[in-house]
């Protein structure tokens, strides 16, 4: 039987290691395992390659993000705003052998939104730099 190959995330930017004060060794391609990406499939088969691109996209921009140097872990998190509800969603990195993998995806907090932003419809902004046109 053949053994699946993990699928690349992402990566530690360097704006990340700049911001938590680390100076990375080594790789820093972030991996999700083949186990990890079948049981997100079982649990979401129709939204899991959905939910793929937007582990990376939380890796890539974070809205915050941590590090625990004894377990070598890092927390990505993002919030979304979506039906009148703030949730917001964890990430976790952690560094086995000499790769880094993601552990888990968890929802955390959800708070209800103030009364005047309950039905709001609230986007997050792209920013993308655009070309110069002379």
């Amino acid at each position: 039987m053949k053994t699946q190959e993990p699928i690349k995330v992402g990566r530690i930017a360097r704006a990340i290691e700049r911001a938590l004060g680390l100076s990375l060794t080594g790789e820093v391609a972030i991996y999700m395992s083949a186990e990890e990406v079948n049981a997100l499939a079982a649990k979401r088969p129709s939204a899991y390659l959905r939910q793929l691109e937007e582990v990376g996209s939380i890796i890539k921009n974070p809205d915050f993000v941590c590090f625990d140097a004894p377990s070598e872990t890092f927390s990505f998190t993002r919030s979304y705003i979506r039906e009148g509800q703030l949730n917001i969603v964890f990430v976790k990195v952690r560094r086995k052998a000499t790769h880094w993998y993601v552990e888990g995806i968890e929802n955390g907090l959800k708070v209800s939104m103030p009364s005047p932003y309950g039905h709001a419809n609230f986007v997050r902004p792209q920013y993308k730099k655009l070309p110069e046109t002379v």
